[in-house]
C-alpha cells in the first residue's frame, strides 16, 4: 500500500507523458445471491477523479455515473 497516493496521484499528473492517474482501493470481497456465493475483486474509486483515466462511460450509462458519489 501506498503511504500518499494523492500525493503520488497529484505529481504523476503534473508529468506531460502521463495520460491520466487516478487513486483506487482494490480488495477481495464475498459475493452472495441467495444460497450462491462467491468470492469476487472490488474496485473503489472517485468517479470525478477517475474520469479519462478509467472508461467508465464504456461500462455504465451516464445518468449512472452522475449519481456516483465519492466518500
Amino acid at each position: 500500500a501506498l503511504e500518499e497516493p494523492e500525493a503520488l496521484r497529484e505529481r504523476l499528473s503534473r508529468d506531460p507523458d502521463v495520460a491520466g492517474a487516478a487513486v483506487y482501493v482494490m480488495g477481495t470481497v464475498l459475493a452472495k445471491s441467495g444460497a450462491d456465493s462467491t468470492g469476487i475483486l472490488l474496485w473503489g474509486i472517485d468517479p470525478s477523479a477517475s474520469r479519462g483515466v478509467f472508461e467508465l462511460e464504456k461500462a455504465a450509462p451516464q445518468e449512472s455515473l452522475d449519481r456516483l458519489q465519492p466518500n
